[in-house]
């Protein structure tokens, strides 16, 4: 992720992570929000999955973030691919996957 897809949030400070690992199944791929509270680092929203992982994840606004989640296919470099919204509202972060 590039620091032009953070968010510019004035009262704030939110951090996404992701991890992606469909093939060798080492470790789970992974969604991470994160805010910064004057004491710590606090997680928000942990995403975890063996199904599919998130790749090109990007903020679209200050509360929003957009993915693509990553299937397993036959052509290992040529998942299978969806997007899906991350947004929070009234205080929770909801996902919305969209079907395939």
């Amino acid at each position: 992720m590039d620091a032009s897809s953070f968010p510019r949030l004035r009262r704030r400070i939110t951090v996404a992570a992701s991890q992606i690992d469909l093939v060798a199944g080492y470790d789970p791929s992974v969604l991470q929000i994160w805010r910064r509270t004057p004491a710590a680092a606090r997680l928000e929203l942990a995403l975890t999955s063996d199904e599919w992982g998130p790749s090109d994840v990007r903020w679209t606004n200050d509360t929003t973030l957009t993915l693509l989640q990553n299937f397993p296919s036959e052509a290992i470099d040529r998942p299978t691919q969806r997007t899906a919204t991350v947004a929070l509202r009234a205080g929770r972060w909801r996902v919305e996957l969209h079907a395939r």
